[in-house]
């Protein structure tokens, strides 16, 4: 895709850096916000009780560069709340028309704001994704967002694509704040699930999702992200990240209802198994013995997907 980037910085833009034991990578993230071409930006970062120097860090940083933006601001709270509620705090306190959330360890390429911009003075949406470039790359991550980037391009129908899987590469989206709290901002009720519910609910009310062919943020893939949920199990449990798949699951289930009625039954069937694996094994204190494993596998062998899988190989 081809776009020539205008230079009209009329309309204020907050980056909202959303952090959590970031310090690590926060000043990289830092730094790529200072460097935007786009220069009406306002700077914005909300803490989620970060144990680490994530906040000190980050004081100092702004201490040193914070005249580059029209205004800059440091949220913190006393105690963890997940990364919903975080994000709702940057967008409570933010000023600008749009939003550029991104987490506190990957990277807006220069010109993210300045092309998200003019995609947006084109276009009536108030949600702009794009491309983003994986690092360090992983070729089963870049091919699952490609292949939702092919998808929603074809013009189809966005929300039952969605009911299907989040092939949206969160970390690229661009949104009209006025939009984002006429939706109600992010569902607190999934404390660590914020980008799949928010898309749901957005395209069942009719708002179109727009995709531009173009990179605008690098992701960074490392074992301590925020949305690196996919750990490898403990010997000794079944789930490790439970708070997380208790977001997942809880909002699972208020798909299931939707995927039958898009026909979608095999998808409902399997999900709605998982669910009550999930559940089970909970119930089982999250660990494994022989009564436990069983009945892992029991609800393993009845999932639709299992037997999907060897009908296609």
């Amino acid at each position: 895709m081809d776009l020539e980037i205008k230079n009209n910085d009329n309309q204020l833009v907050s980056i909202i850096v959303v952090t959590y034991n970031s310090s690590a990578f926060v000043l990289e993230t830092l730094e790529s916000a200072k460097n935007q071409t786009y220069k009406n930006i306002e700077l914005i970062i909300s803490d989620d009780c970060s144990s680490d120097d994530t906040v000190l860090k980050c004081k100092e940083w702004i201490a040193k560069n914070g005249n580059r933006f029209v205004h800059t601001n440091v949220l913190t709270v006393d105690k963890n709340t997940g990364i919903s509620m975080n994000l709702n705090r940057g967008l409570q306190a933010s000023q600008g028309e749009w939003l550029k959330f991104i987490a506190g360890d990957d990277v807006l390429l220069e010109t993210c704001i300045a092309t998200n911009i003019t995609i947006a003075s084109e276009n009536n949406a108030s949600f702009y994704f794009s491309k983003m470039r994986i690092v360090p790359e992983n070729e089963n991550m870049v091919n699952y967002f490609q292949n939702g980037f092919d998808l929603f391009s074809e013009g189809k129908k966005q929300y039952p694509l969605l009911l299907k899987a989040n092939y949206l590469p969160a970390p690229t989206s661009f949104m009209n704040k006025k939009t984002l709290l006429e939706l109600g901002g992010l569902n607190v009720k999934f404390p660590m699930l914020d980008d799949y519910p928010l898309w749901i609910k957005a395209t069942k009310k009719g708002y179109r999702l727009y995709i531009s062919d173009i990179e605008t943020v690098i992701y960074r893939v490392h074992s301590q992200s925020i949305s690196n949920q996919q750990k490898i199990l403990k010997q000794k449990e079944f789930y490790s990240n439970v708070r997380y798949l208790k977001s997942w699951y809880s909002f699972q289930i208020t798909l299931i209802k939707d995927q039958f009625l898009h026909g979608f039954v095999f998808l409902a069937c399997n999900n709605l198994i998982e669910i009550l694996q999930f559940k089970t094994m909970l119930l089982c204190n999250n660990k494994r013995n022989v009564f436990s494993v069983s009945l892992y596998n029991i609800f393993t062998i009845l999932k639709p997907s299992l037997y999907i899988k060897k009908k296609q190989q």
